[in-house]
């Protein structure tokens, strides 16, 4: 790295950091938050979150963009010069959870526009179970809001955010079906599946 790229690179960090320990008080105190809590959502210790807070570990483009996910705030908060670092990157309003009509979330998603989304339309009732065994249903008319899977079973644009369920086609069945996490893990194990989407959310009509 050259004089000048490292001096940039410390100046951008700089940056960073203020912004970071200016919103960190801010959203600590509005939603509560503890070092704990929000390390424990970035897979790391709080010994090494509060490294970060400090300054005395740098923080990288994709760390900002998951700890603003886990925050629930647009990474232009805490570092505006961002957009230029990552052009393709947007964010947007999660206003509501479909079993709430009355709280608002507020929450901030960060993607990337080019990701395609695929729409599965419920022509008829479907039913699955949770990982805890709960029992799910998306009546007729119902669409589901889906990404195509990639390797790992992640979301393309944020490795932070884990799918829970998966619309499958497996071999051998003429409908699609939805199952959770450990079914799907067991079925690609055993090389049963031909086609799968994660699914991101469900319309109901």
């Amino acid at each position: 790295m050259s004089h000048e790229s490292q001096r940039t690179s410390e100046s951008r960090q700089t940056e960073i950091i203020a912004g970071l320990q200016t919103v960190w008080k801010r959203e600590k105190s509005r939603q509560g938050l503890t070092q704990s809590a929000v390390a424990e959502k970035l897979g790391m210790t709080q010994a090494s979150f509060s490294q970060y807070l400090s300054g005395k570990t740098p923080v990288s483009m994709k760390l900002l963009v998951r700890l603003c996910n886990v925050l629930r705030v647009p990474p232009q908060d805490i570092f505006p010069g961002i957009s230029d670092l990552l052009p393709n990157r947007r964010h947007f309003m999660v206003k509501h959870k479909i079993s709430d009509v009355d709280s608002q979330l507020d929450e901030v998603l960060t993607h990337n526009p080019s990701l395609e989304f695929t729409m599965i339309l419920v022509d008829k009732t479907i039913h699955w179970k949770t990982e805890e065994g709960d029992e799910m249903t998306a009546p007729e008319g119902t669409s589901l809001l889906c990404v195509e899977l990639k390797e790992d079973g992640n979301w393309d644009r944020n490795k932070i955010i884990e799918a829970k369920f998966f619309v499958i086609h497996e071999v051998g069945a003429k409908h699609w079906r939805i199952v959770c996490r450990p079914a799907f893990n067991k079925l690609t194990k055993e090389s049963k599946l031909i086609k799968a989407y994660i699914v991101i959310a469900l319309r109901l009509h």
